[in-house]
């Protein structure tokens, strides 16, 4: 199955979560529509969107209801955008300005409260403690992984399970919620069963999130969206930076050190590339990914056949095999 097939799947829910944003986010505050149409309009995947309504058709979830929690799902990621792209000083995503680089970083962050509050008035029309629980959870969650992040620049004592504790908690787990709410919504009594299909959205996020700091290593700004090699100018050590310094040389050990350090930066970036693919470390990560996709699609291996099972299990290959 094509992506071009999945899309046309959910195209008309698409759309109407799409709508959706627009009008959830309109404010009388001239700032507040300019900066929220800016970004909500700027592209991205929208893939915890189609995961959310790809995953509420699997299930047999009432339409209106999967596409406010799709809206809703996406309007936590819009604001965990507008403050992520501050804290990291960003200039560009998605091929565009960042926010707080066409504004300013007040507008951004104080944009990115009023996302996350409208969000939360959104959950709120479900008058379910449950679901509200679910999301306020998930946030805490996130705001947590911002912090890690942030406690593991200049950290040599960083592995791979303080970067995995990071990327569940900034990516994997919004992702688990998009199924999770949607189980919810389905098993509202069988909680084993909304745990293990939150799961799928989980490993797919933890692999989604590995591919994604790898295309900080490989990809272009016209590929990705994304000046190359954000992650090494900023010191952030993630999984091929990790991994390098794990096998590496003595000598790659202390350049990794060094860049975690902040003391070296873009400057080197070439030549850590040519240091992590002569010790595999590209490889590593791609397979670290797939076993994440191989659990997710482990997941759901026993629903029956349809179009919506076989457009989830073509996503989770997607998100571990792209370029950008």
């Amino acid at each position: 199955m094509s992506l071009s097939r999945i899309i046309s799947l959910v195209s008309e829910d698409l759309d109407e979560v799409n709508k959706k944003l627009v009008e959830y986010t309109k404010s009388d505050i001239d700032l507040i529509n300019d900066v929220s149409a800016y970004i909500i309009n700027s592209g991205g995947k929208r893939v915890r969107v189609i995961l959310t309504l790809l995953f509420a058709g699997l299930l047999g979830v009432d339409r209106e209801r999967a596409i406010k929690i799709a809206a809703i799902t996406e309007l936590i990621h819009t604001a965990t955008i507008l403050h992520d792209d501050v804290v990291d000083d960003s200039s560009m995503r998605r091929g565009l300005p960042t926010a707080n680089k066409k504004y300013n970083n007040p507008a951004a962050v104080l944009v990115g409260d009023f996302v996350y509050t409208r969000a939360f008035q959104l959950i709120a029309d479900f008058n379910d403690n449950s679901l509200m629980s679910l999301y306020t959870d998930a946030v805490n969650v996130i705001a947590e992984g911002e912090v890690r992040q942030l406690i593991n620049l200049g950290d040599l004592t960083i592995n791979e399970e303080k970067y995995f504790a990071v990327i569940y908690s900034k990516t994997a787990r919004l992702f688990e919620v998009c199924c999770h709410a949607i189980a919810k919504l389905k098993y509202s009594e069988d909680l084993v069963l909304q745990g293990k299909l939150a799961k799928f959205g989980s490993f797919l996020g933890t692999g989604f999130q590995i591919i994604d700091d790898v295309i900080d290593y490989l990809s272009s700004k016209e590929e990705s969206g994304k000046s190359k090699g954000d992650d090494l100018a900023e010191g952030k050590p993630t999984l091929p930076l990790i991994r390098l310094r794990e096998v590496g040389s003595l000598e790659d050990k202390q350049l990794v050190e060094k860049i975690i350090l902040q003391e070296k930066g873009l400057e080197v970036l070439d030549y850590v590339v040519e240091r992590m693919e002569a010790n595999d470390c590209f490889t590593y990560c791609f397979n670290r990914a797939y076993q994440e996709a191989d659990k997710a699609k482990d997941i759901i291996k026993d629903f029956a056949d349809s179009e919506y099972k076989q457009a989830l299990l073509t996503l989770v290959e997607l998100s571990v095999r792209r370029q950008a």
